[in-house]
């Protein structure tokens, strides 16, 4: 799979890191049990778990040296597309009514860049990204927010890309050792 490895970069560096992202900074405004949260939590387990998993089942190789490049420019498409999906939905088509009367959209929220209120009450820190707001029809949005987001999450992602390798080399060198003592048990058991 040398193609697909480097897609399996991106998987490896953005979801792991982004699932602990989503878990760190995660809004329960629906209550901890909504169907909605459960969906949620569900799915980032997934995108936490599997990368593991296809390692350790040997599915893919273990990221190497190129990962973090292929999971930048792999990341920035996304963003990118999180972006352009997230000012549609939300400048666009929010609150737009439907023929049965419900609305198409009441909000959209990838990484917390299109809320500032939100994304400033999970990281404080975020709360000089108010200035120079845009209006997209009648929903402002922040850039500054935009931009501070995407700049912190590609160091955190090199922080748990690094964690993350160092995990499984621990656990591959606990599966080794393991081996070594069993098969030092079998040719003692033999030698009896």
């Amino acid at each position: 799979f040398p193609k697909m490895q480097k897609f399996f970069n991106f998987v490896f560096v953005i979801n792991i890191s982004g699932a602990l992202f989503a878990a760190i900074g995660f809004d329960l405004g629906d209550g901890l049990l909504a169907l909605t949260n459960v969906h949620y939590y569900l799915e980032h387990i997934y995108l936490f778990i599997v990368p593991y998993l296809m390692v350790a089942f040997g599915i893919y190789q273990l990221p190497g040296k190129n990962a973090f490049l292929h999971a930048t420019i792999g990341f920035t498409i996304f963003f990118l597309v999180c972006v352009g999906t997230g000012l549609y939905f939300n400048g666009v088509m929010l609150d737009k009514p439907l023929a049965n009367g419900k609305t198409f959209w009441t909000r959209c929220n990838y990484f917390y860049i299109f809320d500032a209120d939100d994304a400033t009450a999970v990281f404080g820190f975020l709360k000089f990204v108010r200035k120079w707001p845009i209006m997209l029809n009648e929903y402002r949005f922040y850039p500054l927010l935009m931009i501070a987001i995407y700049i912190g999450f590609l160091p955190f992602s090199f922080v748990m890309f690094i964690v993350n390798k160092k995990v499984i080399l621990v656990g591959r060198d606990h599966e080794q050792l393991r081996a070594r003592r069993h098969l030092l048990k079998k040719k003692e058991t033999e030698l009896c």
